[in-house]
């Protein structure tokens, strides 16, 4: 890909600010990337109608045997946490704050914001948002920030399809609503490969089983886990960027001398550590 000229020449050595700036641009063709990175680029190219220029995620995999996971329910998460600092004027107040935030008020105001300025209630009692909301809340990059919806991540909250005792959503995002909200690119999309939603042409939930451990993401991994791998690391970035951009002659000594720089700074030990820890988080 890069002797192509199909990776960006500048895939090294450019800031996270370079790469969400050029995604912004729209003369990007395709990333590997999640959602949450990107996602402000994308807004950016709605807000200036540049829609054939936004992302559509793709299952792609390895090989045909392989199914891309991304919908599979990956168990309780539990890496997010929170702490009451000692300097706090007022930690019975924070406690009823997080209180609140767990009642259905709180969920629906940090959710869907201010009924009657960012939500209203139909005849039946149901939350809906008028489409002026809908579109500023995909097209503006501060959004968020500016309302407050959505924005502080980490507070207890209830996920996307969770619904009160009355059957409303205490969230704005539902199976419904995602397909009503599609632009005319998405709607192309889905017509074009015959399914009602983008994500339908993934893997769906039920193909997998749920997993006996949080994702490796979720856990807080012993510190001398964490320098090993920060030192394995600063071997890895130059080491494979040696291999991708060097040439194709190379590859093969590259790829060797990396494996040995692994090899002798702990490699083995790391994986067993972490084996070890994981272990011990599903027994």
């Amino acid at each position: 890909m890069y002797d192509a000229g199909m990776l960006d020449p500048n895939f090294a050595t450019q800031t996270d600010d370079d790469y969400i700036a050029k995604l912004a641009s729209g003369r990007v063709v395709a990333i590997t990337d999640a959602f949450w990175h990107y996602a402000q680029a994308e807004a950016t190219l709605k807000a200036e109608g540049k829609l054939d220029k936004t992302y559509c995620p793709l299952p792609v995999t390895i090989d045909a045997e392989t199914k891309a996971p991304t919908l599979m329910y990956q168990g309780l998460q539990v890496g997010y946490g929170m702490a009451i600092t000692k300097s706090c004027e007022d930690p019975v107040r924070a406690i009823k704050f997080l209180d609140y935030l767990c009642s259905d008020e709180g969920a629906v105001l940090y959710k869907w914001g201010v009924e009657g300025e960012n939500y209203f209630v139909d005849e039946n009692g149901m939350r809906y948002r008028t489409e002026e909301e809908i579109a500023k809340a995909s097209s503006d990059p501060d959004y968020g920030k500016n309302t407050g919806i959505g924005n502080y991540t980490g507070f207890p909250i209830y996920g996307d399809g969770a619904v009160d005792e009355n059957g409303n959503p205490y969230t704005p995002v539902t199976r419904e609503s995602v397909i009503a909200e599609y632009n005319e690119e998405q709607k192309a999309a889905c017509e074009a490969w015959n399914v009602e939603m983008l994500t339908d042409i993934f893997p769906q939930p039920d193909e997998f089983e749920t997993p006996p451990y949080s994702p490796l993401w979720a856990y807080a991994t012993p510190q001398e886990i964490t320098n090993n791998v920060e030192i394995l690391n600063e071997i890895a970035w130059p080491g494979l960027i040696k291999c991708v951009t060097e040439s194709v002659d190379n590859f093969d000594a590259n790829w060797d001398k990396l494996i040995a720089d692994y090899e002798a700074n702990g490699l083995e030990e790391t994986e067993q550590m972490m084996t070890d820890f994981l272990a011990e988080k599903i027994s």
